[in-house]
């Protein structure tokens, strides 16, 4: 059930910032400590990142990824910069998969925050240096596609967590590259009006996403009514 809630989380997090200008600005000033206001956001969910091209002419064509190397979330500044933004919901500080090649060299193992946080497994340095001249190298060369627009990952990604779950992670030191911490009740409560807090705003919004009158109808027919009439 946790990757359920994760997923419908993700959406909802899109949505409040790609609404919200509130939203927008907060996001920015974590990231850029003088931007201004109006520089363009856009927001995207669940982005594959692209192969990568090897340099040795002995070498599989590519690297590829596999189903679950995407980003959560990932803000597009200005056309320029891109910030990968991985969410994680619950109470347990998730693994660490540290990177290598597996598939004959065709394929990157490891996990998502391994590949934000730049992490080598070092039985594979050797192999990783042999195909890029460093080891470093692999992660300057991932790149996403956004709207037909390629893009290189920008140095800075976010994690966006509870706070007693970003708590544990700065306690135990989890990190070499620092992503910045985003607490979800900080960024919801950037939305707060007179009439509605930040979590209000959030149960408003997951209960507008799962309501239905039917939900078989509307998740698995994609709202089309397939009844045989007698």
């Amino acid at each position: 059930m946790n990757s359920i809630f994760s997923v419908i989380v993700e959406c909802i997090l899109e949505e409040v910032i790609r609404s919200s200008p509130a939203a927008q600005s907060y996001m920015l000033s974590l990231f850029e400590k003088h931007a201004a206001p109006s520089k363009a956001l856009t927001v995207y969910q669940s982005v594959p990142l692209m192969p990568i091209a090897y340099d040795a002419e002995d070498s599989p064509a590519k690297l590829y990824f596999d189903g679950g190397h995407k980003l959560d979330l990932c803000l597009l500044i200005e056309k320029q910069t891109v910030i990968p933004l991985e969410v994680k919901v619950g109470n347990e500080i998730p693994q660490i998969k540290e990177c290598g090649i597996s598939h004959k060299g065709t394929r990157l193992s490891g996990n998502i925050l391994g590949i934000l946080d730049q992490r080598v497994d070092a039985s594979h340095s050797d192999t990783l240096v042999t195909l890029f001249g460093n080891k470093e190298e692999i992660f300057k060369r991932i790149h996403v596609n956004l709207d037909g627009e390629i893009y290189p990952l920008g140095a800075k990604w976010g994690l966006i967590a509870p706070g007693n779950l970003i708590e544990k992670w700065a306690q135990n030191n989890s990190f070499h590259t620092g992503p910045v911490m985003i607490d979800i009740q900080k960024l919801l409560q950037t939305t707060a009006s007179d009439t509605e807090d930040g979590a209000q705003l959030f149960n408003r919004l997951v209960a507008n996403h799962l309501h239905s009158e039917d939900y078989f109808k509307d998740w698995i027919l994609n709202g089309q009514d397939l009844s045989v009439e007698e």
